[in-house]
């Protein structure tokens, strides 16, 4: 696998990216067309990521269990990819208002949260021996203290006794916050464990990870914004989608010399 044609595009799509935010960011007039296409350049990194996992897996066989591991990262980072660009579509329609939440967008991210954490059991399982069950307890229980710290000391109290929020806004604002921490709380535990060539991937892509927790949750506390306006919150957003779909190409190149 030519690992460096792969890099390299990634690296021009993200720069491409960082300086279409700085030009949103410096735009006086914060709704014309362009702010909604802000996260194009994610869509394609995420995208591209995805396929280059996808190609990667078919040139081995699926009874490996890395292929099954890195099939559901790059499940994950193709469902992201395409829960973007329908939202993306969705902020084209009309720039002077968010697209409904949840939309169709809401429910795809979380089938890919849910594809993140099974590829993080299947590489769990493949670093079983090296696993103590203490630390899977531990690091789960961090998260999920650190989660209910956050949703409700930290997190916007008022949240609580707001009225005319839905169930399902609700819903899909709970278990974004709980699948962010339970995804973080496995990726330390892979981290901690891994080791070889294939841990250049994973760290990597635990970054992207780490960075989607975060980034969910400045969306949580500062509000959907309309303006896309290429700030500081909207970078973070693309850096996960570089990171994630970069880990992926670094785990495909393991996979394909190792097979």
């Amino acid at each position: 696998m030519n690992i460096k044609s792969s890099v390299s595009f990634l690296k021009i799509i993200f720069a491409f990216q960082i300086i279409y935010h700085v030009v949103l960011w410096a735009m006086s007039d914060k709704f014309t067309i362009y702010n909604p296409l802000v996260f194009l350049p994610l869509c394609i990194m995420l995208i591209y990521g995805a396929f280059i996992g996808l190609l990667g897996i078919n040139k081995v066989s699926i009874k490996n269990t890395q292929s099954v591991g890195l099939l559901f990262l790059s499940l994950g980072i193709l469902s992201n990819g395409i829960a973007y660009s329908i939202y993306t579509y969705l902020a084209i329609k009309d720039i002077t208002v968010v697209p409904s939440y949840p939309s169709v967008s809401d429910y795809i991210w979380l089938l890919s949260i849910l594809f993140y954490i099974l590829g993080y059991v299947v590489y769990i399982y493949i670093f079983r021996h090296s696993i103590k069950f203490q630390q899977i307890v531990i690091s789960l229980f961090v998260c999920l203290i650190s989660f209910y710290f956050i949703a409700y000391f930290i997190g916007l109290p008022e949240w609580s006794n707001q009225v005319g929020i839905s169930l399902n806004e609700k819903f899909f604002d709970f278990f974004y916050s709980a699948f962010d921490f339970i995804t973080i709380g496995l990726s330390i535990i892979i981290l901690g464990v891994a080791g070889g060539r294939i841990y250049k991937g994973l760290f990597i892509f635990n970054i992207g990870i780490l960075l989607t927790g975060i980034a969910d949750f400045i969306l949580s506390v500062r509000g959907p914004e309309n303006t896309w306006s290429g700030d500081w919150g909207d970078i973070i957003f693309s850096m996960t989608g570089y990171f994630t779909a970069l880990g992926i190409v670094y785990l495909v190149n393991n996979l394909v010399d190792n097979s």
